[in-house]
This record gives C-alpha cells, structure tokens and sequence, in this order.
C-alpha cells in the first residue's frame, strides 16, 4: 500500500493543472489527474511516472454532474481518503456580456464554482474527522480587478473567491487549510489567442509555486506574480484612474475579447 501523501488535481491534463500535477509529483505526492481528455492525461502520468513519480489519472466531464459524482465515487472506493485538493479546471467565454449565451454563463459557473463546491462536498467531510486537510481553488486576479469582455468570467472566479475565504473560517479549527491562489494572464489555451506587449503574462509553473507557497504557509490568498499584485495594490488606493486604465486596456490591446457588438 502506498505511503506517499495524494494529491487530487482537477483540469490535470494541460496547462496550470499539468504544472501543479508534475510539481507535486517531484514532491513525493501520488497525483490523481482529473480533466476531460483522455489521450492528455495518459500523457501527463506517463511523464510523471519516467520522472519517477506516482499518477492515476480519472477522465471526466467535469461540466456533467452525474459524471462527476460517477468519477469521484470511483476515487474514494480505489484510494479512500485525499487530504489535498487542487481544484483547477476552469473554462472562460472569453466574450462581451452581450455577446455571450446564457448557457454558456452557465457552464462558466457549473465548472468553474459548482463543480468545486462538488468536489469539496465529497472530501470534506473525512478531513473533518482526520482533522487534516488541504484545500486550494484556482481563481483569477480578476476576482479583485474589473475585466470588462470578460464579466461573467470574473464573476465566477468572485464567486469562488468568496467563498474559499468564507469556508476557510469555518474549518480552520478542524486543522483544514483552504486557500485560493489568484493568476493574472497566464500562458495557456484559454490565451493561446492573446499577445500583448504591454500587459504581463505568468507562466503555468507561476501558479504551481504558488499552490505549494499556499499550502507551506497556509495561506489565505496568494496572488501569483509581483505586477498582479502590485495592479491589486494601485486598484485599492485608486480605483478611479485604476478602472479607466483598464477601460483603455481592453479596448486598445486585448482585441481577441473585445465587444463584438
């Protein structure tokens, strides 16, 4: 039976989810990949394992609750209890409010809040009673900063913002660390579409230092990268001129979510 500590990683199959699974992974956890793309994750597991390290990996639709749940009853039954959660898998319209459709907001919000309220729903509970546990949800700088072309996507990510924050208090006392780590842009295939020179971009393995920082320190919120955080800092104190700059931004020099319309 193995003795290495798991790690359960959604949206494990490409991008921020791959960095933070091969991390772990270097770090002695047994990983279990979790996204939609079969062919993806067999690659992933393979290169951890060449690396010497310990990944399953569990295809599913994350989007699809009846296949979630399927999936993580399969989990539980093959390794019983997982300590730690990454809860990655996120989607983005990246569309103006006008032009998208209200089903795809609401496939934003299923997989990108309640598929994580899902996930922690089924795990919980055994963190509870062991009095140990990590959890840390994905969510996005735009969750502190406007991102218009973007609304419902941010409003997700808010949405999950409040949330991690609020459950954090409400288990900390049981040992159960929750934390929520903040990209900025970040280069992966929701952005494969974007090149900007001006605005900064981090890197998939930003965001993987940053889960191991939040769950090291146990922190509450970790925003990845020192230019986001310092935009967060200047948005604070100067929300006006802060909120103009952003206008401008948008509409000069993001034109794959420009307003459509």
């Amino acid at each position: 039976m193995s003795t290495c500590p798991k790690i359960l990683v959604t949206g494990a199959s490409r991008g921020i989810g791959e960095a933070i699974s091969k991390k772990f992974a270097k770090k002695g956890y047994e990983v279990l990949l979790v996204a939609r793309t079969q062919t993806s994750l067999e690659r992933v597991q393979k290169e951890i394992q060449a690396q010497g390290g310990k990944a399953s990996y569990y295809v599913c639709d994350i989007s699809n609750p009846q296949d979630l749940d399927f999936v993580l009853d399969k989990i539980l039954l093959e390794h019983g209890h997982i300590p730690n959660l990454i809860l990655n898998a996120g989607v983005s319209t990246n569309s103006s409010f006008l032009d998208n459709l209200i089903e795809d907001i609401k496939l934003e919000m299923e997989i990108n809040y309640f598929s994580i309220l899902k996930v922690i729903k089924k795990f919980l509970p055994e963190m509870i009673r062991q009095k140990y546990g990590n959890i840390v949800t994905i969510g996005s700088v735009m969750s502190l900063l406007p991102f218009p072309a973007n609304s419902t996507y941010a409003a997700t990510k808010a949405a999950l913002f409040s949330f991690t924050r609020s459950l954090r208090l409400e288990v900390e006392k049981y040992n159960v660390n929750v934390s929520i780590v903040l990209p900025g842009l970040t280069k992966t295939d929701m952005t494969k579409d974007f090149h900007s020179l001006f605005l900064p971009f981090d890197t998939p393995e930003d965001v993987a230092n940053s889960v191991e920082e939040a769950i090291l320190h146990k922190k509450e919120v970790v925003i990845t990268g020192l230019l986001n955080q310092t935009a967060v800092n200047i948005y604070n104190f100067l929300p006006n001129l802060s909120n103009f700059v952003i206008g401008k931004l948008v509409d000069g020099l993001v034109p794959f979510i420009k307003n459509k319309t």
